[in-house]
């Protein structure tokens, strides 16, 4: 229809404005129908593909009264079909259904922000030779007031819905987390800090001269600052996101690839974009005890990602015997609770500030035992 109009409001999501939407029954049917165009199978490079799509409505004057809220109030809807069965979920003012609760942890998530109830627990990286600690990753956290300390997994869905959170909470970590990190350099540990960005970051170059104009204030070095962004965003915003990322890596940051093997990017993408670490999957793990096939692949990436020039850290180790394997295959670096789960960068200091003999000996007859 002529009079409709269609925009892309930033990576995977767009807008529809539909002037003669002739109510609810008429407009779901009209989405039903492009949801089961969008869904009709494609080949790309002999590859067959089919795109999924999650829709929220949002009626003008029944469910909002400015055009900031017909926004708001679509997006919520939208994101509730997103981790539902419905596909298609009309904002309905007034009712408790979830997406009033994630307009609610909008707005909270906002005063979280204004009033730094957000805070950062770390969780190191270990080098695998030495069992000496490389860097640290910052793991936000929310202080809510009447909810205790949320883990990231209560809040990041609803925050990177919205672009002026994502951007807000992105800022606030790296602020944070540098500042974090001059006061541990000036403890004497020489720890670099890792920081994530989201699939939203990279939708745009300001992105990049917002992270130069943080350096800039930041009582460290740019070489004190590794970015991680997941495989997801690369292979969803690929053009932008390679963009963005080569200006990052420009400013002497490090780059990682996090949550690898859980995506369709293969290593030798990656010699495309601008990154030096490799970051394997908590999941690509999970097999690696008494499955020698498992061992074999783990060894095949770990291979190729050297011959490429990254360095590989392993997520989420909780035993040893995984150690072990990781070790004998010649992984770099690993992190998970058998070293620490995520801790004020305190406590980091306090258990791995200084190895003992016991630990670097620990260390090194465990590469002894498990090298050919």
């Amino acid at each position: 229809r002529t009079d409709d109009t269609v925009a892309r409001l930033g990576g995977d999501e767009f807008g529809l404005v539909l002037p003669r939407a002739g109510g609810r029954k008429r407009t779901v049917e009209l989405l039903t129908q492009v949801r089961h165009e969008l869904a009709e199978t494609v080949v790309l490079d002999g590859v067959s593909l089919s795109v999924g799509a999650s829709f929220g409505v949002c009626f003008y004057p029944d469910g909002a009264e400015t055009l900031e809220q017909l926004l708001r109030h679509a997006d919520a809807a939208m994101y509730q079909g997103k981790h539902g069965a419905a596909g298609i979920v009309v904002y309905e003012p007034g009712t408790p259904q979830h997406a009033t609760h994630v307009l609610a942890l909008h707005e909270e998530l906002l005063q979280a922000l204004a009033r730094d109830q957000l805070v950062l627990h770390y969780q190191p990286k270990v080098a695998l030779d030495t069992g000496r600690v490389s860097s640290l990753e910052a793991l936000v956290s929310w202080q809510h007031p009447d909810r205790g300390l949320l883990p990231p997994a209560e809040f990041l869905l609803v925050a990177e819905e919205y672009p002026e959170l994502i951007d807000g909470l992105t800022s606030w970590a790296l602020r944070r987390a540098l500042a974090d990190c001059a006061a541990w350099t000036s403890d004497g540990h020489d720890w670099a800090v890792a920081v994530n960005i989201y699939p939203r970051n990279l939708v745009s170059l300001e992105f990049a001269e917002t992270v130069s104009q943080i350096l800039e204030e930041a009582p460290v070095g740019s070489d004190r600052l590794h970015l991680e962004v997941t495989e997801a965003a690369l292979t969803f915003q690929t053009a932008s996101a390679e963009a963005v990322i080569g200006a990052l890596a420009a400013q002497g940051i490090s780059i990682a690839i996090d949550d690898f093997g859980t995506g369709f990017t293969g290593l030798s993408k990656l010699r495309t974009v601008q990154v030096s670490e490799v970051k394997i999957d908590w999941k690509v793990l999970a097999g690696l005890q008494g499955n020698e096939n498992d061992r074999a692949v783990l060894r095949s990436v770990i291979d190729l990602g050297h011959s490429l020039g990254f360095r590989i850290t392993a997520v989420g180790v909780e035993s040893k015997e995984v150690a072990d394997v990781l070790i004998a295959a010649r992984c770099d670096q690993a992190q998970g609770s058998l070293w620490l789960s995520p801790s004020p960068w305190t406590d980091v200091a306090r258990l791995f500030g200084e190895r003992t003999e016991t630990d670097l000996a620990l260390a090194s007859t465990t590469t002894e035992e498990n090298s050919p």
